[in-house]
């Protein structure tokens, strides 16, 4: 079990931090209560960025010793972490789902279309009237003689 600490403690110096955990799980597979291997493992994985897995390996080496300095430190260094974590986060989730500003609405050109195009129609109505009263009419004419 100590061997394996000792190579945990060596790692993290070293900033293996993969094998400095390894070795850390290897020692609670012997001593599942070891505050030592658990202190290491808790502070490897805030080092490595698992501040949850960190959080809880250290409040259970204060569960078993509620007046460990050193957890008490490295779990408020976690905690730090965790808030700027959680700031960063939260800014950029705002950003995500912030209100997207109104779409201006259209100017509208003056005078109604409705009625602009309604007028239209009648006119265009009327010119095709006119034409085709223009062609019966000469086809009459053309008959009579």
């Amino acid at each position: 079990g100590s061997c394996h600490l000792n190579r945990a403690a060596c790692f993290d110096k070293m900033q293996r931090l993969d094998d400095a955990l390894a070795e850390a799980n290897k020692a609670l597979d012997l001593a599942p209560n070891n505050l030592k291997a658990l202190f290491r493992r808790g502070k490897t994985y805030g080092l490595l960025g698992r501040l949850e897995e960190g959080t809880a390996d250290l409040q259970r080496v204060l569960t078993l010793d509620g007046d460990n300095k050193a957890a008490k430190q490295q779990l408020a260094l976690i905690r730090q972490k965790q808030k700027a974590q959680d700031d960063k986060d939260r800014k950029v989730f705002s950003k995500m789902f912030a209100p997207r500003p109104a779409a201006k609405p259209k100017p509208k050109p003056e005078g109604n279309l409705k009625e602009e195009s309604k007028e239209e129609s009648k006119q265009a109505d009327t010119a095709d009237r006119t034409e085709q009263e223009e062609v019966i009419t000469l086809g009459e004419d053309t008959k009579m003689q």
